[in-house]
């Protein structure tokens, strides 16, 4: 009787936190190693018609999520050089910086040969880059080498290349810093995206030194069962079930799948603004640190659909 009483209440609390829609917090998050055990799934409520009474002890019982200061917001954006860096995930689309993981001088100093880490996976996409914030670059391909746009100020087009590096499992060795640094064919970053900078010297374009370099990026691929397809998303749901069985190896036998198909539909349902247009009822677009926790991890991913999730029989 007792766990029957347990197993109710749960399920109430996770429909009264849908009810309330807790906005996710863009940032970094994770969660306590060993939180999830066999048989770990999500459930996601199908109703969000909720007495109010139990709306606010739902409100009360719930932990308010932490946000992101300003400064780890502003420097989600930078690229920097950090021994010591960690993997960085991608879900959803996001503007970001990177880890500088290569550095060089060549042709008598006179080209700069820089590499920004920019996700410890494959991404579905790139949609732009950015120096400082100015778009030099819109939608490159995977590998392929390209003069940043003309007419910005200043003009980097005749002084800077860029080739994005999506992050395949079997991705080659860019063959243009093989040939113009002392790296050979083994420098491949297998199953990490990156950006390959070459900057000439140039003293009218480069005034204040070399840009800070961001992209705006469209992350993780991940896999929908609703198709069977793997493909980009920013779906909560999709996200969170990638984060299980990708990062903390739940099999995907032991995943309910019939459950996270409907907190996925849910997800997707189409909301009509006060002020005109629609969106998605649920988005996630933001990046974690796999430095962090599992449990702290989870609990800001779930933040972005209010969901709950525990061990199911």
């Amino acid at each position: 009787m007792g766990g029957s009483v347990k197993k109710i209440l749960k399920a109430a609390l996770v429909v009264a936190a849908v009810a309330t829609g807790i906005a996710f917090i863009p940032g970094i998050g994770a969660i306590a190693t060993g939180a999830f055990t066999k048989g770990a799934v999500a459930y996601f409520a199908t109703q969000t018609l909720v007495a109010g009474t139990l709306g606010l002890i739902s409100s009360a019982l719930s932990p308010t999520p932490s946000a992101p200061s300003a400064a780890d917001l502003q420097g989600r954006t930078i690229s920097r050089r950090n021994p010591l860096a960690t993997r960085k995930v991608i879900y959803g689309e996001v503007r970001v910086g990177g880890t500088e993981t290569f550095l060089e001088s060549a042709a008598g100093q006179k080209n700069i040969h820089q590499i920004i880490t920019f996700a410890g996976h494959e991404v579905s996409a790139v949609t732009e880059v950015l120096f400082a914030d100015l778009v030099v670059k819109n939608n490159p391909l995977d590998s392929v080498r390209y003069s940043p746009n003309s007419g910005t100020t200043p003009n980097y087009s005749s002084a800077s290349k860029i080739t994005v590096h999506m992050g395949g499992a079997n991705q080659p060795a860019d063959s243009d810093l093989v040939s113009e640094t002392g790296v050979d064919g083994n420098f491949r970053l297998l199953g990490c995206a990156y950006i390959y900078v070459r900057h000439t010297a140039d003293q009218d374009v480069f005034i204040n030194g070399m840009p800070n370099v961001s992209l705006l990026v469209q992350g993780k691929p991940v896999l929908d069962p609703r198709t069977g397809l793997i493909v980009y998303s920013n779906n909560p749901a999709l996200c969170i079930r990638d984060y299980l069985t990708s990062y903390l190896k739940v099999p995907a036998n032991e995943i309910d799948d019939d459950l996270f198909i409907i907190a996925a539909n849910i997800c997707d349902e189409t909301i009509n603004l006060s002020g005109g247009g629609t969106e998605k009822r649920y988005t996630l677009n933001g990046v974690i640190d796999l430095k962090d926790t599992p449990k702290a991890i989870l609990e800001q991913l779930k933040t972005s659909c209010a969901a709950q999730i525990f061990e199911a029989n």
